[in-house]
C-alpha cells in the first residue's frame, strides 16, 4: 500500500465522520426483525443514510442537538422537508 495525501485526507475523513457521529469505523447494521445483519463501513453507513435523507441518524444525538448552524442539518434529514 503507498501512502499518499489522498490516504491522509480520506483517514482525516472517518476520524471526523467518528466524532460527528460517535460510531466506530466498522458499524453492524440489522437488515432485517430476523437478526440478520452484516458489518459495514462507516463512511458507506453515512452516505446510505445521506442517499435516504437520514442526517439525523448519522449523528450522534448530542451533536445534533447543539449544532450551531441546523439549517445545513436540513438538507440531509427528511423529516425537515
Amino acid at each position: 500500500m503507498v501512502l499518499t495525501e489522498k490516504v491522509d485526507i480520506y483517514s482525516f475523513g472517518v476520524v471526523l465522520l467518528e466524532l460527528i457521529s460517535g460510531k466506530k469505523p466498522m458499524v453492524y447494521i440489522d437488515i432485517d426483525d430476523e437478526d440478520n445483519g452484516q458489518e459495514v463501513t462507516l463512511v458507506s453507513l453515512v452516505a446510505m443514510y445521506c442517499e435516504q435523507m437520514r442526517g439525523r441518524d448519522v449523528m450522534d444525538s448530542v451533536a445534533w442537538d447543539t449544532c450551531p448552524f441546523p439549517e445545513y442539518l436540513n438538507l440531509y434529514d427528511r423529516d425537515a422537508h
